[in-house]
């Protein structure tokens, strides 16, 4: 019976339809998705906030435009919680490109140092 339910690409498991966000995501697995995730050591909290791309984000400049109101939320939110934060950038992208029908890809990463926000 589980088995002919649809399965979550995301936690693998075989719910009823209704438990759907999309074709492949289940509901909870998309909220988990949204949370930012919260990691804990020698009692400093760090809050890693995933923000998705989309295919008009052709460049770090069309991103930045795009979310640049919810990158803010993200800070002022946890701004409010703490008093004050260090707030950092880490992105990673990959670079292609097309030499005669051959394609090079080279995966790049970039890191911002934490600037203090009060």
């Amino acid at each position: 019976m589980c088995l002919q339910r649809q399965q979550c690409n995301a936690c693998r498991r075989y719910l009823p339809d209704h438990c759907f966000f999309s074709d492949a995501l289940c509901w909870a697995c998309k909220n988990k998705k949204n949370r930012p995730a919260i990691h804990t050591a020698l009692d400093e909290t760090a809050i890693e906030v995933e923000i998705p791309t989309c295919e008009s984000d052709v460049d770090f400049t069309s991103f930045i435009e795009r979310n640049g109101d919810v990158i803010l939320e993200q800070i002022e939110h946890i701004r409010q919680l703490h008093g004050f934060i260090l707030a950092g950038v880490t992105t990673d992208t990959t670079f292609t490109r097309d030499i005669e029908g051959h394609f090079s890809r080279i995966p790049v990463y970039f890191h911002v140092l934490p600037q203090t926000v009060v």
